[in-house]
């Protein structure tokens, strides 16, 4: 049984498997609120293809966040083909290894973006160096177990989420981050981790990167009003899930029989 706290030395695959590997956690118990408690439970089931935009950010989130990982983990591209024998057998044994192979192009891309991020960090937050990275939280502060992995955190001081985005323009990311529910998440992820660490953190932001030319970073702190908004939208999905898991009702959308066109149309 995980008991709540702080694990600052978990690593990833350990977060994803074993009885870590059975909590919720935003990814999934979001989408209550984003979505439905059904399109919830198809992600916690592990249902959700994983798309080549996500594979990229894994990528800069490594090289930003772990760069020995991202070095140990992300190879060069076998020159031989897919398709030849060789090629097959030689792609067959990096993916054994648990190696990455990326092209030339795309990690001039991953690490262009880690490095405008990285800059923008150094710039704005120059404590961020001795804030904890990658860190594991297990936490019943909504009324059932569960995890959390923050990105990077300074107990008291901040919770920042990278995010990347093709669009990194302010009408973009801002409804990219109602939309997915990113002010939720990153609020959810403060709770979680001040009701471990006994600490009132009052900053929580979005480092957005942008994946598409050119690629430059910006940080965005949420407002006292946002994060209220968030902290609401966090109790509301980690209820939703609550309710479902304990009713076994995980609901559709509900789906209106006529539609309007949207305000801003």
């Amino acid at each position: 049984m995980i008991a709540p706290g702080i694990y600052p030395d978990l690593p990833e695959a350990g977060y994803r498997s074993g009885e870590w590997d059975s909590l919720p956690s935003w990814s999934s118990v979001g989408r209550c609120v984003t979505a439905s408690p059904m399109h919830a439970r198809h992600a916690f089931d592990g249902s959700v293809t994983v798309s080549p935009a996500m594979r990229r950010g894994s990528a800069i989130h490594a090289a930003l966040l772990e760069p020995e990982v991202y070095a140990a983990r992300y190879v060069d591209e076998p020159e031989a083909s897919k398709r030849s024998k060789a090629g097959k057998e030689e792609w067959a044994a990096l993916e054994a290894a648990g190696l990455i192979p990326v092209s030339a192009d795309e990690r001039a891309v991953i690490e262009a973006c880690a490095n405008a991020a990285r800059d923008v960090l150094d710039r704005e937050v120059p404590s961020w160096t001795m804030a904890m990275r990658e860190v594991s939280v297990a936490s019943e502060h909504y009324g059932i177990l569960g995890k959390a992995r923050l990105d990077i955190a300074s107990p008291g001081e901040f919770v920042i989420d990278p995010k990347t985005t093709f669009d990194l323009t302010p009408n973009a990311i801002q409804r990219a981050c109602f939309n997915r529910g990113y002010a939720g998440q990153v609020c959810s992820y403060r709770a979680m981790l001040d009701a471990e660490a006994s600490t009132d953190t009052p900053r929580v932001g979005l480092l957005w990167i942008s994946t598409t030319a050119p690629h430059f970073a910006a940080l965005t702190w949420l407002s006292e009003d946002y994060q209220r908004r968030g902290d609401k939208m966090a109790r509301n999905a980690w209820s939703a899930w609550r309710e479902a898991t304990e009713t076994g009702v995980w609901a559709p959308p509900v789906i209106p029989t006529t539609i309007d066109a949207p305000k801003w149309a």
